[in-house]
Order: C-alpha cells, then sequence, then structure tokens
C-alpha cells in the first residue's frame, strides 16, 4: 500500500505561490529556502504536504505527486 505524502509544484516564484496556497487553503509553511516551500497538510485534514520547488522542469508537468510505500509491521517498506 502506497500514501500520498506530497503534492509537488514547480513555479518560478515559489514564494508568492506558497504564501498565495497558504492562506487559500489555511495550510502552515512548515519550511522554507531559496528554492523551496513546504506548506504542512496535516494528518488531521488527511491531506498531504504541498510542496512548491523554484523553476519548471521540462518534459514534464508542473504538478506530480510524491508517494511513500507504507511500513508493514514489521517496520519494513513494501516495495512500489
Amino acid at each position: 500500500m502506497v500514501e500520498l505524502f506530497n503534492l509537488t509544484l514547480h513555479s518560478p516564484d515559489p514564494h508568492r505561490l506558497g504564501r498565495f496556497w497558504s492562506e487559500a487553503l489555511g495550510f502552515p509553511v512548515s519550511q522554507s529556502a531559496p528554492d523551496l516551500v513546504r506548506l504542512a497538510g496535516g494528518a488531521d485534514r488527511n491531506a498531504p504536504d504541498l510542496l512548491i520547488l523554484n523553476g519548471h522542469v521540462a518534459g514534464t508537468g508542473a504538478l506530480h505527486l510524491d508517494l511513500a510505500a507504507a511500513l508493514e509491521p514489521s517496520g519494513h517498506r513494501h516495495g512500489v
């Protein structure tokens, strides 16, 4: 089983877009660096984080999903 942990956007101005989405969604900024902004979705909202990266990735869309394999009871991750 996999879980969605990031919804990732690419933008020429991640801080401007981060401010917009933070206000629109009510997600607080949990990480900020010159080339990225992360908004905390939160488990209490059942929402993934929103990660906004600087730039445009040629040949791909401006949006992608980051998935993580869920841990088994043994503590190992399933292969995806």
